[in-house]
Formats: structure tokens, sequence, C-alpha cells
């Protein structure tokens, strides 16, 4: 099923000249608008041309150094201005569409990039390679080898009902859209909502236990909580109740690598403890 994936995100504005910006020219002056474009700048090594970035952009540890413009949803305008960047990378699908409109209306340049799935990140990564004129480095073809690896490790093991929690008050999880979804199904399982279309939906505890999940699956932070939340229920074991970094699973960025291998592992080291207790 994986065999095609690779081949086939009211003050008077301060007007900038759009001759400013030649788009033959090499970018030296970017903003990033998501930590997960700056975390592909990083891998590009062009983190020295970043200018400034929003909150939450954290990894590399080096990225904690870098200006802040705002967040995902707001920027201060007054110091974009003084930045004059020469590029702007921002979230399509994140960045609300009204922000990314004001920008260029203010005559910057931006180009938009929607999140990557697992699978798409290799030819985002080359288009934003080619966009600060810089190569690869390799690293492209090197995600796609040992993505596949763990495609052909997992692709036979036995499959997995897994619930996929983000929080708990209210119950929210994702639908098959989401980059999450993929990557239970590179580690060998299911989420028990893919029939939702929505990236992310609530629920009712009543629907989590009527899908019938094997194992639920949260991030380290969420962990305590979602336990705690489903102690109470006998047909929930507390060792059922298993645990992934969440920015690794979550951020559109090199180290969703990093993310489905720990699911795998997780899931795999339950997977191996619960049917070896059966054969008994």
């Amino acid at each position: 099923m994986f065999a095609c994936l690779f081949a086939c995100e009211s003050e008077e504005p301060k007007s900038v000249n759009q001759n400013d910006f030649l788009l033959d020219a090499t970018p030296q002056r970017i903003i990033t608008l998501a930590p997960h474009l700056t975390e592909l700048l990083f891998s590009l090594g062009v983190q020295n041309r970043i200018i400034a970035t929003v909150e939450y952009s954290d990894y590399p540890e080096d990225a904690m150094s870098i200006p802040r413009i705002g967040d995902a949803f707001r920027i201060d305008w007054e110091k974009l201005a003084q930045l004059k960047p020469d590029l702007i990378l921002a979230w399509e699908g994140g960045n609300p569409k009204h922000l990314i409109t004001e920008i260029e209306r203010r005559g910057y340049r931006v180009e938009k990039f929607p999140n990557a799935s697992l699978f798409q990140l290799p030819q985002q990564i080359q288009a934003i390679s080619n966009l600060v004129k810089v190569p690869p480095l390799g690293i492209s073809e090197q995600y796609k080898q040992e993505l596949q690896a763990l495609v052909t490790e997992f692709e036979n093991k036995k499959n997995i009902a897994v619930f996929y929690q983000i929080s708990t008050q209210p119950i929210y999880s994702i639908g098959s859209a989401h980059t999450i979804s993929e990557m239970l199904r590179v580690c060998g399982a299911r989420n028990v909502f893919s029939n939702h279309v929505e990236l992310a939906s609530p629920l009712s505890p009543e629907a989590v236990l009527a899908a019938k999940p094997e194992v639920i699956l949260t991030t380290n932070q969420s962990y305590e909580q979602t336990s705690k939340s489903w102690e109470k229920l006998e047909s929930i074991s507390q060792a059922s109740i298993l645990k992934v970094s969440g920015d690794e699973v979550s951020r559109a960025s090199l180290r969703m690598l990093q993310g489905t291998r720990n699911i795998c592992e997780v899931l795999d080291v339950w997977r191996n403890n619960k049917f070896s207790a059966d054969e008994q």
C-alpha cells in the first residue's frame, strides 16, 4: 500500500516595493512563521539567514536565540518593517489566511507551504532548498530510505487498533487525514477513528469505548492526565495506555521520522507482550 507514496501549510501599513525582491536572487533575510519551517531551514544548513521567527520555535536548541516577531496568529508589524525580510515562509493552513494576505498586501514576498505529510516531506524539502538556493545535502534521500525501511519492517506485523488521544477535556482525537494516522499505518496499526475526515474532532467517552481500541496512544506531556481519565474503567488497561514525544509526531520536519520510529517501537513492545501472553 505504500509502494507509490513517494512518487505519486489599525495602523497604516508601511508598504514595501516589490522590486526590492528579485525572485532570482538568493534570499538572505528570512522570516519563518511556524516552528517546523524553522526546523527545515536548520536541516538545510541556512539557519544563519533566519532573522526572525515565531513563538514555540524551540528546536534545535539554537533556534531559541532567534528573535521573535509574533506567533502563528499575529505579527508585530513595526518590527517586520524594521527587519526588511526578503523572504517570509508561511504555514498554509496554519497561519490565518487574513494574516498572510495582509503581509502580501504590504509588499513582502511570501512563500506558503502546507503541513507536509509523512511521505510528502522530501518533496517539500526539495521545494524549500530550491527556494533558498542550496542543495538538500542528501537528506531527502536518506529520509526516504529510512522511512521505507520502517514500512518494510512493520508491514506484516499483527495489526493493532489504536485511539490517539490529543486531550482529555474535551476528548480530542485525529482523523484519517492526520499525519499521525499515516504513522500508525506504517507501524502496522490503524486509527480507530480513521472514518473521520476532520484532522481532529471531539469525542465522547462512549464513542471511544464503542470503537474498541486495543491501545490508547498519547504524548509524554498528556500521559498522566490521560491515564487518570481512564483509570476507573476496567475495559481500559493502564498497560495499554502508551506515550510518545508530541513534537516528533506533530511537527512536519525531519523529526517525523523519529516520531514514527518511536510509535512503531512502543506499539511493537505492547504487541509482543500482548500476544506472547495470549499464547501462554
